[in-house]
């Protein structure tokens, strides 16, 4: 009987022990996560990135019914962090070579563009009233906005045309090389610079 009580005691500390070393377990809340990735489309690209611009910037939303009053209105105080691409799509651009002649033709040279945004938005402050909450598609709305502001701001930073002189310095180089091959590089069609 005595040996019963002994191993009863072990197993109410050997019990004791493994919830005290488990408690975090059993008082964090349990999170599930489940997600699904697609591969939709592989696709070939010739671009030619040549400037990388860092924007971020304030975003400042506020939307109200009937009246600014703080049981009406909704507010959003959000930051938008954004890295820019700006280059060149090469997809049109061909080259012929003439061997004869040691000449390289390069033809429709792409104009500069952007390549890509990625951006992330930090909330900041979230207010919203009583009869005016947020939606998804406000979040959805927020989001759109936001990158169309960056994308407006990088095109009045000038980032599209110092990549337009950097593809002409490329090309000056490009030429230097091949001159020095006893080569000649020529451009024909030269595009415009694209706003």
């Amino acid at each position: 009987m005595r040996y019963v009580y002994v191993i009863l005691v072990l197993l109410v500390l050997a019990f004791g022990f493994y919830i005290t070393t488990r408690w975090d377990n059993f008082t964090k809340p349990q999170e599930r996560v489940s997600s699904t990735v697609l591969l939709e489309q592989l696709k070939d690209v010739t671009k030619m990135a040549v400037l990388e611009g860092h924007f971020s910037e304030i975003y400042d939303y506020k939307d109200y019914t009937g009246f600014d009053l703080p049981w009406f209105s909704k507010k959003a105080l959000i930051r938008v962090k954004a890295k820019i691409l700006v280059g060149f799509d090469l997809e049109g651009m061909s080259l012929k070579i003439d061997s004869v002649h040691h000449e390289i033709v390069v033809q429709n040279l792409p104009k500069a563009k952007i390549l890509s945004i990625e951006h992330d938005l930090d909330y900041y402050d979230l207010t919203q009233g009583v009869f005016n909450s947020f939606s998804t598609q406000d979040y959805n709305r927020m989001n759109k906005e936001s990158k169309e502001f960056i994308v407006n701001q990088a095109i009045k930073s000038g980032i599209i045309e110092k990549a337009q002189k950097r593809q002409k310095d490329l090309l000056e180089m490009m030429k230097i090389s091949t001159g020095n091959l006893g080569w000649k590089l020529t451009v024909e069609n030269p595009k415009p610079i694209s706003n």
